[in-house]
Parts: structure tokens; sequence; C-alpha cells
């Protein structure tokens, strides 16, 4: 009387095939994840040692440019209020 045909319930074969699938889409992710996070880390380590190189380029060219500064004072100081 009922025209519906029965369900098949999926075989052990078939429910592997899925878990197998499954598990290499995780641990892909999870592999692609820690590439990912390692590559990163990476960038950010060179990022930093670049701006310390340049702040450490900075800061030395600012002492040059204040002992030149001071020499060209002392050299006016000695000009106009003699030689002490």
């Amino acid at each position: 009387m009922f025209f519906w045909k029965n369900k098949k319930i999926p075989d052990a074969s078939v429910a592997k095939k899925g878990v197998k699938k499954v598990d290499a889409l995780v641990t892909g992710m999870i592999l692609s994840w820690v590439i990912a996070s390692i590559y990163g880390v990476k960038k950010i380590r060179e990022n930093n040692a670049t701006k310390e190189k340049e702040e450490e380029n900075t800061h030395t060219h600012m002492i040059e440019k204040a002992e030149t500064v001071s020499k060209k004072r002392s050299i006016l100081k000695r000009i106009l209020f003699g030689n002490k």
C-alpha cells in the first residue's frame, strides 16, 4: 500500500571512507595552520630585527649630529669669547 522505498543503511566501508576524508581535511588544516604560524613568527622576527637596525642607525646618526653641533658651538664660543 505504501510506495516509499526503505532507506538503506550505509555499510561500514562507506562510513570508513567518510572518516578518512574528514581525517585528511582536519590533518591538512592543522598542518597548514602550523606552517602559517611558523611563517608568521619568522616574518615578525625579521620585521623586529629591521626596526632595531633602523633605530640603531638613527640613534648613531643623532649622536654624530649632536657631536658636530657641539663642536661647531665650541668653535663659535672660542671665536667670540676667546680660548679658555
